[in-house]
């Protein structure tokens, strides 16, 4: 399952079954993950659905900069460049528990501590996961429960 960052060599790649000749010919276009059986592939097939989304969210933050009184030449590069920033951290996290990124960038009182509280007040993550589990079922999947 190549996304469209696999034309730049970048991003996972979600394989099953496994097939050692595929994930050889995959490594050279991205990152190739094998999973266990169909479900964990529709799941992760589900978490691309979050492209648009992410973009959306990026050309936002920039127009809200714009709007701010940023240039747009300005704003751009380092919109792009700090979830770039971020998104390489995220990446080293091997083992995918990334408590530890958010407890470092949650200052108490800080910038980061307020705007995470507010997004979770106006149910910013809920919308999410409530599209994720919406994309699942639409590909066959069961929603999963959360606590």
């Amino acid at each position: 399952m190549p996304m469209p960052p696999a034309a730049e060599h970048l991003g996972p790649i979600a394989i099953y079954p496994q097939d050692p000749q595929v994930v050889e010919v995959f490594t050279k276009i991205g990152k190739p993950i094998v999973v266990e059986d169909e479900r964990q592939f529709n799941i992760l097939w589900t978490l691309t659905a979050l492209i648009a989304p992410f973009y959306t969210l990026i050309e936002e933050v920039c127009q809200w900069s714009t709007y701010a009184g940023v240039d747009r030449q300005i704003a751009g590069p380092y919109v792009a460049s700090m979830f770039h920033a971020l998104s390489t951290l995220a990446a080293g996290i091997s083992n995918g528990d990334f408590s530890g990124l958010l407890a470092g960038a949650s200052t108490p009182g800080g910038l980061n501590e307020q705007a995470l509280a507010e997004i979770r007040k106006q149910g910013g993550y809920r919308a999410f996961l409530n599209t994720l589990d919406s994309i699942a079922v639409r590909l066959g999947e069961k929603a999963p429960e959360r606590i």
